[in-house]
């Protein structure tokens, strides 16, 4: 039966970009003996999804598709949802996204006083995150990690500063990355730019105290050493760090002769008296001028190598599981 000949349908398809009656002329319907008539149009309608970044890339994502009636009302007119509301014979996998099932919801619209009905059907996707796991994922935790490796580098080597903003640089263009594929959307913030936000603070924090230790580094030895740099960096700092000659810094003395580290000579440890002189060289108390800047330099570069380490990889754990747990639960 040729649908001119029947009535004039009356649905339209409720979309973000128009409104448009579900109409095909080239589809013919089927009037079968009991009296149903079953009619299949065709179209490609753009629906609205509600983005939800927060666990990009392992977000999920659900699409509306809404079917309203436009001149009816629902005393004319009365929408039921088949069984089989959603037919798969004609989809296509995607590359990024992965079909996990739908939802449908009926309602009834009023307007000016009279009633249309209204069905919606909510599709969920779920994203297929290899691709960004490991272009985008992995090589920022890595790059977080070595974020923390310029306080193994010595002061002399003079690369200390450049290999810093090289870091710094790196994880600026991998933040502009994630920024391009993530949609403009200020509902959610995913966790993936916060820790991205925080390793890039930690960057620039390390720019900062790479400077001062290289600013010690390159003192004169005749300007002194502030007591209260004395004490902290022979107290907490050098504790924490688990450096090991923390405690035989405190008498430690520099000799004209370039025994920088302030022990005396094999030849004068040699004798009787070997074991008296160390245990009495050790049990120096500390003065303001025992430590040197470079002294200073290796103890705040062992301090702060330890405390990006555990900074980072808390960081990433925290990130890792709050990912899978998303991914899992949604």
């Amino acid at each position: 039966m040729e649908r001119k000949r029947d009535f004039t349908n009356g649905f339209i398809f409720c979309s973000v970009k128009d409104i448009s009656v579900i109409s095909d002329e080239n589809v013919l319907m089927r009037l079968e003996s009991t009296g149903n008539i079953t009619w299949t149009p065709s179209g490609i309608y753009v629906t609205h999804c509600e983005t939800d970044v927060t666990f990009y890339p392992f977000d999920t994502q659900e699409c509306d598709v809404t079917v309203s009636t436009w001149g009816y009302t629902s005393i004319e007119i009365t929408l039921f949802i088949a069984s089989e509301a959603v037919r798969l014979s004609y989809y296509k996998e995607n590359g990024e996204w992965s079909y996990e099932g739908f939802s449908t919801t009926s309602a009834t619209n009023t307007r000016e006083g009279s009633s249309t009905p209204q069905v919606s059907f909510k599709l969920k996707f779920k994203r297929r995150p290899a691709f960004h796991v490991l272009n985008s994922l992995i090589p920022m935790v890595l790059l977080a990690l070595l974020s923390s490796i310029v306080f193994k580098l010595p002061p002399d080597s003079g690369e200390k500063m450049g290999y810093t903003l090289t870091v710094l640089l790196a994880y600026a263009v991998y933040l502009t990355i994630i920024s391009d594929d993530l949609p403009s959307t200020s509902n959610s913030t995913a966790i993936l730019t916060i820790y991205l936000l925080l390793v890039l603070a930690l960057g620039v924090l390390s720019v900062i105290i790479t400077i001062y230790v290289l600013d010690c580094h390159h003192k004169d030895e005749d300007v002194p050493v502030p007591k209260w740099l004395t004490r902290l960096s022979t107290g907490c700092l050098a504790k924490f760090a688990c450096w090991k000659d923390y405690k035989c810094l405190c008498g430690r003395q520099v000799y004209p002769d370039g025994n920088r580290r302030g022990y005396p000579k094999e030849t004068e440890m040699k004798g009787n008296h070997s074991d008296e002189k160390r245990a009495s060289f050790n049990d120096k108390e500390c003065t303001h001028d025992s430590l040197t800047w470079k002294d200073i330099c290796h103890v705040l570069d062992a301090f702060f190598l330890r405390v990006y380490l555990i900074i980072i990889v808390v960081m990433t754990v925290l990130l890792l599981v709050a990912l899978v747990i998303g991914y899992v639960v949604k």
